[in-house]
């Protein structure tokens, strides 16, 4: 049961000026009771069964309104500027429109691969 740190990562950070949507993927144990009390600013959408992560995670992209979109598992540990580096990886490479990250779990390291859309 992941989810709960996750999100109180996501809450946590230090760039604030984001959205969050879940998936719930027809997850058989309990993890998602109470998301929609605890965590009332989070855009869920249910499903009643496992679709699958790359489906899930497709569907979660017509629910988003930004300009970009970072996609985790429930499992992920986020460092409280973990956003806000990211972003600034955004500024400081325009030519990119796509980035992904690597985090280690002994020490708060990241790394970022870049893609041009051109």
């Amino acid at each position: 049961m992941h989810l709960p740190r996750c999100l109180k990562a996501l809450m946590h950070q230090t760039f604030v000026d984001f959205e969050v949507v879940g998936i719930n993927n027809g997850p058989t144990d309990k993890s998602v009771d109470g998301i929609e009390e605890r965590w009332p600013d989070i855009n869920v959408s249910w499903l009643y069964q496992n679709v699958g992560f790359a489906k899930a995670n497709h569907l979660s992209t017509r629910m988003t309104r930004g300009e970009w979109l970072a996609l985790l598992n429930s499992d992920t540990f986020l460092e409280p500027d973990w956003l806000e580096k990211l972003l600034q990886t955004e500024d400081h490479l325009p030519e990119f429109s796509f980035f992904a990250f690597s985090q280690k779990w002994s020490v708060s390291f990241f790394s970022f691969a870049a893609a041009s859309s051109q």
